[in-house]
């Protein structure tokens, strides 16, 4: 498995990521911020690019809040997407719909 960093390679990284299936990578993780900023189309965008032919997993840095979090899980739900990682930041409470998270994300959201 690789993994890529969007935010560091800007637009590009879809390429860059299709490229590891090409030499026979089964999986890859993705942050999906590049230089055009964030936003739930953007994202979509990204993976919709890249899941072609690659297992895809999902890494925010916990840079969400619950609420987006939730939303880009719903978006993504249909990509299959194997693992999400840190959504959301650890520091999060409980109180703030952060157990409720992985219900929505159709895959392991750690």
């Amino acid at each position: 498995m690789m993994h890529n960093d969007a935010g560091s390679t800007g637009c590009g990284a879809e390429a860059e990521l299709v490229g590891y299936a090409a030499r026979g990578f089964a999986a890859a993780t993705m942050c999906v911020v590049g230089r055009d900023g964030f936003s739930i189309a953007n994202c979509v965008r990204r993976v919709t690019a890249v899941r072609r032919g690659l297992g895809l997993n999902i890494d925010k840095h916990g840079s969400l809040e619950v609420a987006t979090a939730i939303k880009l899980a719903e978006e993504l739900a249909s990509y299959d997407i194997a693992w999400f990682e840190e959504p959301v930041s650890p520091a999060w409470s409980d109180d703030e719909g952060l157990d409720g998270l992985p219900s929505h994300c159709g895959s392991v959201c750690a």
